[in-house]
């Protein structure tokens, strides 16, 4: 026989909350689920993509695929339709006796019942068990699947009478189960309350006079604001995409303080309450309020986390201070909040602000910006040394991250030996020029991926960017090398650019998840005649080849231009946000410029030597404003050549000794000019100190740092 409608309607409606656990299906507390067909690999996954659109039915917003929860149990057991009807009933209000005359269901559909057959009344639904308590039901359900209660959540109304309540559960793993329970004659029965009415707010019954009120996401949020002496708080049931099973009349007319999670669920939560509370009569008015340093956090932070992060440090009124001092947003129709200038939060200290890229303010996580230079002259290596350093959290070029960087490379320049040779030379580089150590280096590639995106571009390579970011939340930094590639347009029609850089990425990677660096080349060069200071002056910044729109969008520009009487050498220009990167010249005066050069025996990129530099500035000798550098550089040896000094000391020393500019352009011209003194560079193991003196020396003065920190 088949199985009723009835029966077959209630065993759909099986509670997700516990359901899903117990087929496996993990979530992130908030309603989202990993879909079985195609988040059950295993890895790791930024967005749970299932979702109970309504009672019984499933839908996965990533492969599209959905299911009631019979089906859903048939697909991920791989068990027949008997099976799945037994497996769902500890997940139901029905009694085991209900299922007995189950039969194995029928492949083709139900016919529909003919226009003149006889009406049959359905059998008399057998009715919920029914407890005396809650406790009771909760004592009933705990031992029956092997859980304990952990909070017990009562939704009265205004007259604090309770006809509803949600239990939650953990079991032996520490995974939650939830169980929504009702008031029926005679006691308490699982589920929500039967008549398909609205459930009630939860805190309902502390509504006070005051006309502004405040909603957050759960019931465990709205105790533990109560707990500190908010008032007026409440919520809805059932998590972020159940505010419309809710009645939220009594909150018509009055002034609405959202208090948002820290993640997109509960952005939509915020969105749904707006939306539900603006069309009430009189309608609220939405605003929302962002908790400071809840972002800090992580991802699904929300009030109940941000008052345990401060526990012991304030007494309540200061917490409840520091929630009511932070201003308020308006949300408009659509929404989204609409801030006044005055109400826009305090910059978050580099070091402490995850969307913090680069020292200064140089680069944020949600911006981008551009390499630009002739082709030819070393644009992927410079990005591949660069990648390298930023993620020891090292400068390179004079750009300092604010933390080790993760970074992915998405290039189409080179191929993988290419690639590995590049590496190979530029480890090479940053061990024997730079002396960092070759432990750290190696480590630092380590946190560098290389992406394959191999015949994606325009709006193809927007969505395979989109899946990537998802699948690796913890990328930093896209490198784009070249952008052309990748754009797939003609870059010089501004409009197509808006599309590509304004339509299709910034939605991927703003708000703060992720920064990016093109890498691109420039127009045709000029003539010789005109191409005195081309790439070099005021207008840097529009060397790129195509429209401003790159310019317009781009947060920073770079230009590396080489230097036509000096091969080899090249100028670094920051034409766009140049003035936070802090350079300064040899004077100490600001600078956009600095000065870079190939290495002459392998693929590296070095500082310039303190003769290019004299000789690229038209400087030196001993009619320079800045005094004679090499002899001032001999005095500064016979420092180095009678003791071991730590290379940042002796140069704060040779600052003091003969004024700042003049002090770094002997120290740079001793630097360069080592061996010709008999002076040696040495790299410690901590923190890859450096020292310099007579190379028996330098190599004691690193061994004895070494070992006052104690490294072996």
């Amino acid at each position: 026989m088949k199985i009723r409608d009835s029966v077959r309607e209630r065993l759909n409606q099986a509670y997700p909350e516990t359901l899903l656990p117990a087929l496996g299906i993990s979530g992130d507390g908030r309603n989202r689920w990993l879909c079985p067909a195609c988040q059950n690999d295993g890895g790791h996954h930024a967005t749970p993509d299932l979702s109970t659109e309504r009672a019984g039915a499933f839908k996965c917003h990533r492969c599209g695929k959905g299911w009631d929860a019979i089906g859903l149990v048939q697909f991920v057991k791989g068990c027949g339709f008997r099976d799945a009807c037994a497996f769902l009933l500890p997940h139901t209000d029905l009694h085991a006796s209900e299922l007995d005359e189950i039969g194995e269901a029928e492949a083709t559909p139900r016919r529909e019942k003919a226009a003149d057959a006889p009406t049959v009344p359905d059998a008399p639904r057998k009715s919920k068990a029914v407890f005396p308590t809650v406790q009771a039901l909760s004592e009933w359900f705990a031992k029956k699947n092997g859980v304990k209660l952990a909070a017990q959540y009562d939704y009265r109304d205004a007259d604090y009478k309770c006809g509803f309540a949600v239990l939650r559960f953990k079991d032996g793993a520490g995974s939650k189960r939830i169980l929504p329970v009702h008031a029926v004659p005679g006691g308490w029965s699982v589920g929500d309350p039967e008549g398909g009415g609205k459930l009630p707010l939860y805190g309902l019954e502390h509504l006070g006079d005051d006309d502004t009120a405040i909603v957050c996401e759960g019931e465990k949020c709205v105790d533990v604001a109560r707990s500190i002496g908010l008032e007026n708080v409440f919520t809805s049931a059932h998590g972020s995409q159940s505010a419309h099973r809710t009645d939220w009349t009594p909150l018509a007319g009055r002034d609405v303080v959202i208090l948002l999670d820290n993640d997109e669920s509960g952005e939509h939560y915020a969105r749904e309450v707006a939306a539900i509370l603006r069309s009430l009569t009189p309608p609220a008015t939405l605003y929302r309020r962002d908790l400071p340093g809840l972002a800090e956090l992580g991802k699904g932070a929300d009030i109940y986390d941000w008052l345990a992060a401060r526990s012991g440090q304030y007494c309540c009124d200061e917490l409840v201070d520091q929630i009511m001092d932070v201003p308020c947003s308006l949300i408009h129709a659509e929404g989204d909040a609409v801030t006044t200038l005055a109400n826009l939060p305090d910059p978050i200290p580099e070091s402490d602000n995850p969307a913090a890229l680069f020292k200064g303010g140089w680069l944020r996580k949600g911006g981008g910006a551009f390499l630009i230079a002739p082709s030819g002259q070393g644009k992927s290596t410079w990005t591949i040394q660069a990648a390298i350093c930023w993620a020891m959290g090292k400068a390179a070029f004079g750009i300092e991250p604010v933390r080790p960087l993760n970074v992915c490379i998405i290039q189409a320049e080179d191929d993988p030996e290419e690639m590995a040779f590049f590496r190979n030379q530029i480890g090479k580089g940053l061990k024997t020029v730079a002396g960092l150590d070759p432990v750290e280096i190696e480590a630092a590639m380590r946190r560098i991926t290389i992406a394959d995106a191999t015949g994606k571009a325009g709006a193809e390579f927007i969505s395979w960017l989109a899946d990537y970011i998802k699948k690796h939340p913890e990328i930093d930094l896209l490198i784009i090398n070249p952008c052309q590639s990748y754009f797939g347009g003609d870059v010089s029609h501004n409009a197509e650019l808006t599309e590509f850089l304004r339509v299709g990425l910034d939605p991927l990677i703003k708000p703060g998840r992720v920064g990016v660096l093109f890498v691109h080349h420039t127009n045709k060069p000029p003539n010789a005649q005109d191409r005195k200071n081309w790439g070099t002056d005021a207008f840097s910044a529009y060397i790129g080849a195509g429209g401003a729109e790159l310019v317009n969008w781009a947060r920073a520009m770079l230009a590396l231009m080489p230097v036509e009487t000096m091969p080899g050498v090249f100028r670094l220009v920051a034409g766009k946000r140049g003035g936070r990167l802090g350079w300064v010249d040899a004077a100490g005066a600001k600078t956009n410029t600095r000065l870079i050069a190939h290495h002459d025996e392998f693929v590296y990129w070095r500082d310039v030597s303190f003769d290019e530099l004299e000789t690229v500035n038209g400087g030196g000798g001993k009619d320079s404003k800045y005094g004679d550098a090499k002899a001032d550089a001999d005095e500064l040896a016979v420092q180095a050549q009678a003791k071991a000094w730590k290379l940042t000391d002796l140069r704060a020393y040779a600052e003091q000794m003969f004024k700042t500019a003049r002090g770094r352009r002997a120290f740079d011209c001793m630097k360069a000019h080592a061996k010709e003194y008999s002076l040696a560079i040495v790299s410690a193991k901590y923190k890859a100190a450096i020292f310099i003196g007579t190379r028996p020396e330098a190599e004691q003065a690193a061994a004895a740092w070494d070992a006052s920190k104690g490294e072996v």
